[in-house]
């Protein structure tokens, strides 16, 4: 059964159907089921056209899906935008939300795209590659060169000795 572009499973019950949708778990299923008086027990192919209509305007009202997503993602934006600790973590692919990063975090970092790497030094890291300097700019830009050393201990440049150090590796 088509429901808003979402593909559901006819013989399950509505509120696990229900989870099909970004954005709604299984305690927004059993909600959404309370507030149309849906039976806990009641699958989707028994229920009535009234029914599926007023299941239909009420997800209609709800953002899910790609509007949902597009929302979580501006908001990642925004901290990033503002400097943020949890924006900070966003750009480092940290866990967020307090978790230890010793170990375990593993599923932060595969989440967010990246594998991180750790640069022991400004010098070292210019001379690695062409696109050093790119690097080092978006980390001055999220915040993490602001003191001679960063909060992993690692010591960075300030950015007016960075570019000085630029120019004299170009004129090279």
């Amino acid at each position: 059964m088509q429901l808003l572009g979402v593909t559901l499973p006819d013989n399950k019950y509505v509120k696990i159907a229900l989870t099909y949708f970004y954005g709604i778990g299984l305690k927004t299923a059993e909600q959404i089921c309370s507030k149309i008086s849906i039976h806990k027990t009641c699958r989707l192919s028994e229920l009535t056209e009234p029914q599926l209509n007023r299941l239909a305007l009420l997800l209609s009202q709800m953002t899910l899906e790609s509007e949902l997503k597009r929302v979580v993602k501006a908001n990642i934006l925004h901290h990033r935008q503002i400097g943020t600790y949890i924006g900070k973590r966003h750009v480092m692919g940290y866990p967020v939300r307090g978790q230890r990063t010793k170990t375990n975090a593993r599923t932060a970092r595969k989440l967010n795209g990246k594998s991180i790497t750790r640069e022991y030094s400004s010098l070292a890291l210019l001379h690695s590659s062409p696109s050093a300097s790119d690097h080092l700019l978006k980390q001055h830009e999220a915040g993490f060169l602001t003191g001679p050393r960063n909060f992993n201990g690692l010591r960075y440049l300030p950015l007016v000795k960075l570019v000085n150090l630029f120019s004299r590796v170009l004129k090279r």
